[in-house]
């Protein structure tokens, strides 16, 4: 299951009320076989919009050796509590059992939660007749703390009803007992300064209301003060969702203000307003269902284009931002593709999508109409995992060892390749060419000879040659890299944000960074991507786990 599709549950144990229910037996095997509908005592509910809630389906299991398998749910007091697990389905409640009829209970199954419990010794199963079991997600959510040069910058998420102040706790070891501050509950950030670098500190927060009763609690978090940045500053973060994607900008023709455009990998894409230091998230733009892996946006004119992995295409209107209007869709079923694509480049009036689930190749749209997309031609030869397009012509990115395709698409209808430079051992994930044109960067994301940014001089095509390496860390793996002007900027998994002069392509040097992943570890983890294009010059970036950093 996505992480978007876990809900707030209500379970309601009432002698009075019947849920029939699917059962399983565990001392049949695994994966636990079918034994017919059952019975629970109750029901369980979707509490997710308290106004409207969405009885659910509910399978339970049972194990013969440990008692005799009577198609009820009573767990007992033993020691296993008889092995009478309990499973809340995501699924609406059928009223008969049969949704899940003869299917065997393994991996990959709809459970929203799963339960394992037993009956307290000395106490009746329906002691009190009827109860509630709620199950809520964190109420002071999204706790985390952003690492600086001696100091810790603490955020979170709250809007619960009844707290009168927050109250934020530390230490040095686990559990933090110190009172550091308390806090208005409409205050989201906290600065605790003055801290050793390198030293771990322990945070937790509470709700409380006046009479001093805590209502609502945060996860305990822990972080270490460090060094995180060279010639770069923090204007402001946000975090407010789970998984992150790529990153673009946006500015509003009529305001002036510019947003972050954050794909939310299983959900859709953010909005965030970053005008004011402090980011605010306005709008968002929902996938077409949770789970569709939302990669890639790119903005054209007021539209915004949303690449999902495994769904169609979505174009949305950003005339307001707080309320983004899906206007159409883009579906490669009319190619004889499933799924979707994974990423995307719009130059003048024209869409170039990469990496569908066909062939793989580059498929050219026009978009001059947002709401009625037009299919022109494509150009298909293997799979592209990424692409830019500069003055009608196409650098690609083959990333299973193809190398660069350099290919003109002054012909929308019938593209036609120029030339393709491959490397040693390449994984080319992303390409971009220095302002001129006569140079291009080419990031290596799963090559055997080298995770790192390469310089190849272009301008004979004939012949392109090899100029430069940019290696942050021989064991650290780049990802997406953009030119503005002068400066290469790349967004660099675990190294962060790196900023490059390039003034001289054979010679790039290191301007700058900000570090958005601080353990010291490798792999496709932190930052995902970077914008630079802001008229403002602000630089935004996303990180896989952290979310927006600006």
């Amino acid at each position: 299951m996505a992480d978007t599709e876990y809900v707030e549950v209500e379970i309601r144990f009432d002698s009075g009320d019947t849920t029939l229910c699917q059962t399983y037996r565990r001392d049949l095997g695994f994966p636990y076989p079918a034994a017919g509908v059952g019975v629970f005592r109750g029901s369980a509910w979707d509490i997710s919009d308290p106004n409207n809630p969405r009885r659910l389906n509910i399978c339970f299991l049972e194990d013969n050796n440990l008692k005799p398998a009577n198609l009820l749910w009573d767990p007992d007091d033993s020691f296993f509590g008889s092995r009478e697990y309990l499973f809340i389905m995501l699924s609406d409640y059928d009223g008969t059992g049969t949704t899940y009829d003869d299917v065997n209970w393994g991996p990959g199954a709809d459970v929203v939660y799963g339960w394992w419990p037993k009956l307290e010794a000395g106490h009746p199963f329906f002691e009190t007749d009827p109860a509630t079991l709620s199950i809520k997600f964190a109420f002071i959510r999204n706790f985390r703390a952003l690492p600086d040069d001696g100091k810790l910058i603490l955020s979170w998420a709250f809007d619960e009803p009844g707290a009168d102040h927050l109250n934020l706790y530390f230490g040095i070891s686990s559990p933090p007992t110190n009172l550091l501050t308390s806090l208005s509950t409409t205050t989201q950030t906290y600065e605790h300064t003055g801290l050793a670098n390198q030293t771990t500190y322990f945070y937790r927060m509470e709700a409380v209301n006046s009479n001093g009763d805590v209502l609502y609690v945060s996860p305990e978090i822990s972080a270490q003060p460090q060094v995180v940045s060279q010639n770069v500053n923090l204007l402001g973060f946000w975090h407010q969702r789970r998984r992150y994607g790529d990153i673009w900008g946006y500015m509003d023709q009529t305001t002036g203000r510019e947003y972050a455009l954050l794909c939310a990998r299983n959900e859709g894409f953010s909005i965030i307003d970053i005008t004011d230091p402090t980011p605010v998230e306005v709008g968002f733009a929902p996938g077409i269902n949770p789970g569709v892996d939302s990669k890639d946006v790119k903005v054209y004119g007021h539209h915004a284009i949303l690449i999902n992995e495994f769904a169609p295409v979505q174009i949305f209107d950003l005339s307001d931002p707080a309320n983004p209007n899906l206007i159409s869709t883009i579906d490669f079923s009319a190619h004889g593709y499933t799924g979707g694509a994974h990423n995307c480049y719009v130059d003048g009036n024209y869409l170039y999508i990469v990496g569908n689930h066909g062939p793989g190749g580059l498929l050219i749209y026009d978009i001059s109409t947002p709401s009625s997309p037009s299919f022109e031609g494509g150009f298909q030869p293997y799979y592209y995992h990424d692409i830019y397009v500069r003055n009608d012509t196409a650098y690609a990115a083959a990333i299973y060892g193809q190398g660069v395709d350099i290919i003109d698409v002054s012909n929308k209808v019938q593209p036609a390749l120029i030339t393709t430079f491959n490397y040693p051992g390449s994984g080319a994930h992303n390409c971009w060419t220095t302002e001129d044109g006569k140079y291009i960067f080419v990031g290596d994301e799963i090559g055997s000879l080298g995770n790192h940014t390469r310089v190849f001089n272009i301008q004979n095509l004939s012949n392109v040659t090899k100029v430069a390496d940019i290696i942050i860390d021989p064991n650290a793996i780049t990802h997406n890299s953009y030119v503005k002007g002068n400066t290469l900027y790349i967004g660099h998994y675990t190294e962060g944000v790196r900023f490059f002069d390039v003034s001289d392509p054979t010679s790039p040097q290191e301007m700058g960074y900000y570090d958005t992943f601080v353990p010291q570890e490798y792999g496709f983890d932190g930052c995902w991507s970077v914008y630079p294009y802001f008229q403002s010059e602000k630089i935004i970036a996303s990180d896989m786990s952290t979310g927006l950093y600006a």
